[in-house]
């Protein structure tokens, strides 16, 4: 192909739009980009913040602007010819909704209705976490795939109101309709779990990936795309079904895992501390114990081997620091022998 790849871009009504100013910088790597938002998503898009390439932003009303009589262009057949691929990103579950039953109400959905199935569609959903495990949701999800599925073998039911696919084929990853699963999280109504969008890097990933798959870009032209960005969406109904949200959850569920584990290796640390950390090591110094007198003279005195630097403690007794010890230890021990009961009570002494 004599031209770079030409990606069209959606974005619906959901606070996560506020990340396509930097998805549309990762997608003009890939090709030219074209940014369509519907009345919602515009409340959460800066159009300052967008690349120059990308504007203006395409709506409805961009749409009604151009046409005034017959023979005028159409906005939303002209994008449908043009585009590559198509990303909804983010797919609101009002959006999705009307695009899995073929509702054809602004400029988005238009696009959609029209849409070449044999060309890649992307869909990144953000939702609440209360919407994504809707069954609503799992029920169109699996009529966009099977639509893509209908178009990526042979074009059968194309353009004839019909479409020959079924739940298997979708299983199968034949499909030309790529579900970018959402993640788990802190969402903006503040509860936690699965329903905000993939990051940018991954959208922009899968759709490097759809284009690679669709022959519009070569294959060994970039990095192969993250594992997570690889694949379609299927629901819980399909046996064994493996979404893309799932492969992140899992590896969240084994960082949290590992952060359950810390707490405990650390307070095991702390239960069993070493004296020394081996040769050259930076080892810690043993105190007394509470309630044991300082000058008990069982116990054993500190040397310098069991301080920083050495592994191996000087034999007690030996050189003249040795001596010193054992001498006050000696004097010590005299000493306790001339106290009196009383005496050996109130210094909490123990009668050698």
């Amino acid at each position: 192909m004599d031209r770079r790849p030409q990606v069209l871009l959606a974005a619906t009504g959901s606070v996560a739009s506020i990340k396509v100013a930097a998805l549309c910088r990762l997608l003009l790597e890939i090709g030219d980009v074209k940014l369509i938002a519907t009345s919602s998503a515009k409340h959460f898009i800066n159009e300052d913040d967008l690349p120059d390439a990308v504007k203006p932003i395409l709506g409805d009303e961009t749409e009604w602007r151009q046409w005034r009589a017959v023979g005028d262009p159409v906005l939303h057949i002209d994008l449908r010819r043009w585009a590559d691929v198509l990303v909804v990103a983010p797919l609101s579950a009002n959006s999705l909704a009307k695009m899995a039953n073929g509702m054809a109400d602004n400029l988005l959905t238009c696009v959609v209705r029209a849409w070449d199935f044999h060309k890649p569609l992307l869909v990144a959903p953000a939702m609440n976490t209360a919407m994504w495990a809707s069954p609503f949701t799992a029920r169109h999800l699996d009529t966009l795939t099977q639509l893509g599925a209908g178009s990526s073998s042979d074009g059968a039911g194309a353009g004839n109101g019909s479409s020959s696919s079924t739940g298997s084929d979708a299983a199968a990853g034949s499909s030309t309709v790529v579900v970018v699963a959402p993640v788990s999280k802190r969402l903006a109504c503040g509860d936690e779990g699965t329903g905000a969008m993939a990051a940018p890097e991954t959208i922009a990933a899968a759709c490097r990936a759809a284009l690679q798959r669709a022959g519009v870009m070569p294959c060994g032209s970039q990095q192969a795309q993250p594992a997570d960005a690889q694949g379609g969406w299927q629901s819980d109904t399909h046996a064994g079904a493996v979404s893309v949200g799932e492969k992140t959850a899992a590896s969240g569920s084994a960082a949290a895992a590992a952060a359950a584990a810390a707490p405990a290796a650390a307070a095991a640390a702390v239960a069993t501390p070493a004296s020394t950390t081996g040769r050259g090591g930076a080892g810690r110094e043993i105190k007394p114990g509470a309630g044991q007198a300082a000058d008990d003279s069982g116990q054993a005195a500190l040397s310098e081997g069991h301080k920083e630097g050495s592994a191996e403690p000087a034999a007690a007794g030996v050189g003249p620091a040795g001596e010193e010890d054992r001498a006050a230890a000696e004097q010590r021990a005299r000493k306790r022998q001339r106290w009196g009961p009383e005496q050996q009570r109130a210094h909490g002494a123990v009668s050698l």
